[in-house]
């Protein structure tokens, strides 16, 4: 019996994309949510709630707003400067806690339980050379 290869598999692979932000364990869940203008985010962001919008910001530790409390992480680099945006983030999933950017006053002993909280795990990566 004659195997063609299949055409998916033919040719170069222009670019690999990786995500050092997600870790295996569960499968990640994305929301939509309004991300709150005037911010230059960064992929791995940790972000927070203002309470009397629902609008996401950068999570700082001494903010009043509500915002302080970690509850999703963005997977992707968002420029908000124009203005509001209506973005996907991550709510649910394991998440490589080396590959976040926390707010100032933050650090990821103190945004730990927060985030798991909201369904959002923090793994350290583990490799091994054998």
């Amino acid at each position: 019996m004659n195997y063609l290869p299949h055409p998916a598999f033919g040719g170069t692979v222009s670019a690999i994309t990786y995500n050092p932000i997600l870790m295996p364990g569960k499968k990640p869940i994305f929301a939509p949510f309004i991300i709150a203008g005037g911010q230059v985010l960064a992929a791995g962001s940790v972000l927070g709630a203002v309470s009397a919008t629902g609008k996401l910001l950068f999570s700082a530790a001494a903010a009043g707003d509500g915002s302080q409390v970690p509850m999703s992480v963005l997977m992707e680099d968002l420029d908000t400067t124009a203005g509001d945006k209506t973005f996907q983030v991550l709510v649910e999933g394991f998440v490589n806690e080396t590959a976040l950017v926390l707010g100032v006053g933050h650090t990821t002993d103190t945004v730990r339980f927060l985030l798991n909280t909201s369904g959002i795990h923090m793994k350290s990566p583990r490799h091994s050379f054998l």
